[in-house]
């Protein structure tokens, strides 16, 4: 399953899913389409409960093998503290797949649930400047969990050493806690249940813009 979050309808709310899977993306709060010269169309998220909502469906519930990718740029002056979800399905600790990032804090992580594991793969020293675009993608198998940031492998983690749950939430791009105030660019997010090798992430990156 790929999604490219691009374009809009006629009510500005409902975005198409580009891929063959034609999955229900809906924009949530006040995220809202914006043209951006780099990148053009793309997602603003201006608060903490403002996201984009990929309504639940079989496709998006991944137990094995997956790869998650997204566009990000963070645009306020001074850097998030707090962690900002780009990619996640579940709640409550308990996600199927959730990749996030701490601005301030220079970190990475993604984290997965299983029956008796719970996974949390971090990766710290990641630097991302506001006003910049950054490409961040995730592989993970049972053996590792890998972070590619513009394409370039930075990071190397343990997997989940087994089969990670499913739920019935959808899939949430953007969301953070109570008092983070994000302020986000995000485009074309990329959601595969296969883990894509290292050249194809940075192919991905390459093609995706």
């Amino acid at each position: 399953l790929q999604l490219l979050i691009l374009g809009k309808t006629q009510d500005k709310q409902v975005l198409p899913d580009v891929s063959k899977e034609a999955n229900n993306v809906s924009l949530q709060g006040k995220a809202s389409l914006v043209s951006d010269k780099t990148m053009g169309t793309v997602i603003s998220l201006p608060g903490a409960k403002d996201t984009v909502k990929i309504a639940n469906a079989d496709n998006l519930d991944i137990s094995g093998d997956l790869t998650l990718a997204i566009w990000v740029q963070f645009t306020a002056s001074t850097a998030v503290n707090g962690w900002l979800h780009l990619v996640g399905k579940g709640k409550s600790g308990k996600f199927n797949y959730l990749l996030r990032v701490y601005q301030q804090n220079k970190e990475v992580q993604f984290l997965q649930s299983g029956t008796k594991t719970q996974l949390k793969a971090s990766f710290k020293n990641q630097v991302f400047k506001s006003k910049q675009w950054y490409h961040l993608a995730v592989t993970s198998t049972s053996q590792h969990v890998k972070l590619f940031v513009n394409g370039e492998l930075v990071g190397k983690e343990a997997g989940l050493a087994e089969a990670a749950t499913t739920n019935q939430q959808p899939v949430l791009l953007g969301g953070a806690g109570q008092n983070v105030n994000p302020k986000v660019l995000i485009a074309n997010a990329t959601i595969c249940s296969k883990s894509f090798s290292d050249y194809k992430v940075q192919e991905l990156y390459q093609n995706d813009r």
